[in-house]
């Protein structure tokens, strides 16, 4: 027997021919018909999935954990929420401090004689106010004071124009800091420009602080329609136009302590009131995103809850816009200006805006010199009325979202008459009073008060009938809005104080007198055309045809309302 040290020539070729086939390639099973293929692939080619790599999901969720229980602590929308509440209340305060402090402004070197001169050195008492006026010669003419007021509505109106072309292309994050900071600086230098330039100086001021308000409108109808729940909408409202009394209650109070102060004096309050701007704006555009899905501390449990029963159109909206990957939608001007609805709407807000700027422009002035109040009470009894209609309008707004089993358009009318009828009648007593010879200090407060509260309801009336019917446009009816706030702030202090040259009771009668009408007026036709659905010019032409194959995007996917619904599963769920 013989050992071979290599294998036979048969097992050789057996051995490589197993290898052969252990390396070769399988081959492929022969190609599907194209009907086939359709059948079989998942997605179909209209529901697109965007798989996310698993690096970007762990450091997602890494960020999401650190920042989880911000979330879990406060929901980030009640942060927004209060955050553009202080925004608001400061555009408001600042420009409102001169129309309190304008009363204790006087000349550096009083129209003394010798002898006053001299008396006033040796008492140990302060003049009284009654003699205030005429010892010391005020620092800006009824003339000029009426024109530092029109100032606000001159640089509201120049503010506003560019608003809605700005507002689409930067985002409310933007825009809402930018004019911020203006109103903010504006009212920093405040007394160094009256100081160093006067009148010409604070004119000037004065525009740059209207400019910053006119973001007020539509930063409210952005921020309610993006970040509030579709069943707390009235909530959001009151909340945001609780601006309108915290913005008396902030610089009244705080413009009387100064005025009286000997150791700060007026100067005070612009440095107070612009610093704690600056800081509150600074934290506004840390905290805000102009969509719910671009903020990175927001959980999908809260998104899930702020989207819910929204059109997928709206809630993409803020995205779109950022993106810019999807078709802006033009605004219908000729439809929303044919719409009978709309000048309902229009009419009713001015004739409540001017009733609303007796008190906010010309509250301290009436009560002072018409009525004959102290400085510091002036204070207090200026910001009183909006602390009432601050409580309110809460109450109303809470049993607005509270009455579900009434119509909205039922409870926007109900809060409409009950806010601007009772306005009216309240204006209609200061008029009449005066008239019959009664002129009660204390009454005349009363009835100035419960009027001042009565038109903070409005916001659970007219504004959010406003909102209602105007859908995705809100901010453009709210712009328009702002525009003619704007003009009725620059007519209005015109004509009162072409109706009250010596600012006494009987002339003001006729102020409350004109304007009792005009509410009335504005708010019959308003109740009468007033509907609360979105306007036929809300809707596009495509948005019908686009509903049934509505898609949804969260954390990167894409999915097709039709698919999920033939997966047994609705929207929400898919979210």
């Amino acid at each position: 027997m013989s050992i071979h040290s290599s294998p036979p020539s048969v097992i050789k070729e057996v051995n490589n021919k197993n290898d052969n086939n252990n390396h070769s390639t399988p081959p492929s099973p022969p190609p599907l018909p194209e009907q086939q293929k359709q059948q079989f692939s998942f997605p179909p080619q209209n529901c697109a999935i965007d798989i996310v790599s698993n690096q970007q999901t762990i450091q997602n969720s890494g960020k999401k954990r650190q920042h989880k229980k911000i979330s879990e602590l406060i929901p980030i929308r009640f942060i927004i929420l209060g955050t553009a509440l202080f925004c608001f209340t400061m555009l408001i305060a600042n420009p409102l401090a001169l129309n309190f402090t304008v009363i204790c402004m006087y000349k550096d070197l009083p129209m003394l004689s010798d002898e006053e001169l001299t008396l006033l050195q040796n008492s140990t008492e302060k003049i009284n106010e009654e003699n205030q006026d005429e010892l010391f010669e005020s620092l800006f003419t009824s003339n000029e004071q009426s024109w530092l007021f029109s100032a606000i509505a001159i640089g509201q109106l120049i503010g506003t124009l560019p608003i809605t072309r700005i507002y689409t292309r930067f985002g409310l994050r933007n825009v809402m800091a930018a004019y911020g900071f203006i109103s903010s600086l504006s009212t920093l230098l405040v007394p160094p420009s009256i100081y160093l330039g006067g009148f010409p100086s604070l004119m000037v001021l004065r525009i740059f602080q209207g400019f910053g308000m006119a973001v007020i409108w539509v930063a409210l109808g952005s921020i309610s329609s993006n970040w509030s729940p579709l069943a707390n909408s009235g909530m959001f409202l009151v909340v945001l136009t609780s601006a309108f009394q915290l913005g008396p209650i902030t610089a009244m109070p705080l413009s009387a302590e100064f005025c009286s102060s000997e150791m700060f004096g007026w100067p005070a309050v612009y440095y107070l009131l612009g610093t704690i701007s600056l800081i509150v704006f600074t934290i506004f555009y840390w905290i805000y995103r102009d969509s719910p899905r671009e903020h990175e501390f927001l959980s999908t449990r809260e998104l899930s809850f702020i989207e819910h029963g929204k059109p997928l159109k709206d809630i993409s909206d803020g995205r779109k816009k950022r993106q810019g990957n999807e078709q802006k939608q033009e605004v219908p001007y000729m439809a929303i200006l044919k719409d009978t609805v709309f000048w309902g709407v229009f009419l009713c807000t001015g004739t409540g805006n001017m009733a609303f700027q007796v008190f906010w422009q010309f509250g301290p002035i009436y009560l002072n010199k018409a009525l004959g109040m102290e400085v510091a009470k002036t204070g207090i009894a200026s910001a009183l009325p909006f602390v009432l209609s601050l409580i309110g309008k809460n109450v109303a707004g809470q049993a607005s979202d509270r009455l579900t089993s009434v119509s909205e358009k039922a409870k926007v009318i109900f809060f409409a008459s009950i806010s601007q009828y009772l306005m009216g009648a309240c204006f209609l007593a200061m008029s009449l009073f005066p008239k019959f010879g009664i002129v009660n200090v204390t009454l005349m407060q009363c009835i100035f008060t419960a009027a001042t509260v009565f038109s903070g309801l409005n916001t659970v009336g007219v504004i959010k009938g406003t909102q209602l019917m105007s859908g995705q446009f809100s901010h453009v009816i709210f712009s328009w809005t702002t525009i003619q706030l704007s003009a009725i702030m620059l007519v209005i202090p015109m004509i009162i104080n072409f109706l009250t040259p010596t600012n006494a009771v009987e002339e003001w009668a006729d102020v409350f007198l004109l304007f009792t009408a005009l509410i009335f007026i504005g708010t019959t036709y308003f109740n009468y055309v007033i509907e609360v659905e979105p306007r036929e010019w809300t809707k596009t032409e495509s948005q019908s045809a686009k509903s049934s194959l509505s898609t949804t995007t969260v954390h990167g996917t894409t999915i097709c309302a039709e698919e999920g619904k033939k997966l047994g599963l609705d929207v929400l769920q898919i979210r």
